[in-house]
């Protein structure tokens, strides 16, 4: 096998020394290496058709000194043909890792192959998630590698990544596992190995970041990414789990590195903003309480391009949230907002969900151009105001209660879903008188909800056997109030 033979002093490279002069061997044996190098680079770039792992021998570059130390020392590898009729045979490198690491060697000590090749190849390909994931597989390895080796190859090879992601539809960057995510993982790594062999200066590019914080060694490395970055991102995800978040020591580091997520405000480019507190399985603990503040508030308004903004298990302080106009997506869950929440300004928003979210004594004023609202356990000063919502859709709310009257709904209503939802039974009425008005057809379900008193139940059961539109399927009485278990209205035009 290849031995690395050190003097007594350590081996260092300069500026000026190529990869394979730090190996203290001949001339002769550095030459055969940048040979097995080419042969792994040609193999993997060919310029014609598609990557080979096993390739015919005699299309073999290596010379027969070459061809025979690479077998000698276990780089290669050869399977000769059983066949009578033929003595052909075919080379292998003994991992596909060692061809990956000749490779970045070779294209370290051949910069303009970059361009004349690496470049030009995935340049052709479609612009689709499938083949970002083959382009990808393609460059991983070797772009960990060629981290650790040269900085600027490094940094334009992970320029190219990001750009072939930016081809993909925003919304396959934002659904579950995706390039992104692979992505980050690549470009964390290569920092990482840039690290280990002292290439400090280095400058990688990613504009699509998906973070898991679990470590002090995780704050530093995101905190250097997000700082290579910061006018350029598109995309930050950071999820930070609670074996991070309950350790004292870790507390002055975890608010520096809020401040740096948060001030991304100074980022034209993002489009979508999440922070969530996850538990150690990864998932949303709503026992445990809120450990991440954002002391400064959260000011977004500077984020032209924002539109979508996700934070779970946050405390924004007693600052007013003050977000873009063009945001489309808001999902806020156990979210504590003590200095005012303002979403009437946002014309372009769509999507609203609040969950576990405390208003404190502020009003939540919404927007006309809303078409879906979600509402989970909130609460805000004054009732629910969606009557202005002229293409309001679905409404959706979970354990709310409705002492005082139902929000009035608009006529563009079609889906509206209540579980858990308290109201008395004057509520129901009103509410099913306006559905039977509708003039389209809708679909409403009460799951779970309880509806007083139980002696006036009799007035929603003979509203509903006297109507003509309204269908459901059933109820269940309860003796301190009526509990519906599940009712469906569905109104046929």
């Amino acid at each position: 096998m290849l031995v690395c033979r050190q003097s007594q002093e350590n081996i260092e490279r300069s500026e000026n020394e190529t990869i394979l002069q730090v190996f203290p061997y001949k001339a002769n044996v550095r030459r055969q290496l940048m040979d097995i190098a080419k042969l792994a680079f040609d193999q993997l770039f060919p310029k014609q058709g598609h990557s080979a792992v096993v390739f015919d021998s005699k299309l073999c570059s290596l010379n027969k000194t070459s061809k025979c130390f690479a077998l000698e020392c276990g780089l290669l590898t050869e399977e000769k043909s059983k066949s009578f009729s033929s003595r052909s045979s075919h080379l292998s490198f003994t991992h596909k890792s060692f061809q990956e690491f000749f490779s970045a060697i070779y294209l370290s000590e051949h910069e303009t192959l970059f361009e004349t090749v690496i470049e030009p190849r995935y340049q052709s390909h479609g612009d689709n998630e499938f083949e970002t994931y083959i382009m990808m597989d393609d460059l991983s390895q070797i772009f960990v590698f060629i981290a650790g080796i040269n900085g600027q190859i490094a940094t334009r090879m992970s320029v190219l990544m990001n750009r072939y992601l930016g081809t993909l539809d925003f919304k396959t960057l934002l659904q579950g596992l995706n390039p992104s995510h692979e992505l980050t993982r690549l470009v964390t790594s290569g920092l990482q190995q840039a690290d280990y062999n002292g290439l400090r200066d280095i400058k990688l590019c990613l504009h699509y970041m998906h973070f898991s914080v679990r470590s002090s060694d995780d704050v530093d490395l995101y905190q250097r990414l997000i700082s290579m970055n910061k006018t350029h991102l598109v995309v930050l995800s950071v999820e930070i789990y609670d074996e991070y978040v309950n350790n004292d020591n870790h507390k002055v580091k975890l608010n520096n590195f809020i401040k740096e997520v948060i001030s991304v405000h100074s980022c034209t480019q993002l489009r979508h903003l999440s922070l969530k507190h996850m538990d150690r399985y990864g998932c949303f603990d709503f026992d445990s309480p809120i450990c991440v503040t954002m002391t400064g508030g959260l000011s977004m308004q500077h984020c032209s391009q924002l539109q979508h903004l996700t934070l779970n298990r946050v405390h924004l302080g007693a600052h007013e949230v003050v977000l873009p106009d063009n945001i489309t997506h808001i999902e806020l869950m156990w979210v504590t907002i003590t200095g005012g929440f303002s979403v009437q300004h946002c014309s372009q928003l769509q999507h609203l969900e609040l969950s576990k979210v405390d208003l404190g004594e502020h009003e939540l004023v919404l927007p006309d151009n809303l078409t879906h609202i979600e509402l989970t356990d909130v609460t805000m000063a004054g009732g629910l105001l969606v009557q202005h919502c002229s293409q309001l859709q679905h409404l959706t709310l979970w354990f709310m209660d409705f002492d005082d009257d139902f929000p009035r709904l608009p006529t563009s209503i079609t889906n509206i879903v209540l579980q858990f939802v308290t109201m008395p039974v004057r509520n129901l009425l009103a509410l099913l008188e306006h559905l039977e008005n509708l003039p389209h057809e809708f679909t409403c379900e009460l799951k779970y909800c309880t509806v007083e008193p139980s002696s006036e139940h009799g007035q929603v059961e003979n509203r509903l056997d006297t109507s003509t539109n309204l269908q459901f399927n059933g109820y269940k009485s309860r003796t301190e109030g009526w509990r519906i278990g599940n009712m469906c209205f569905k109104c046929w035009k």
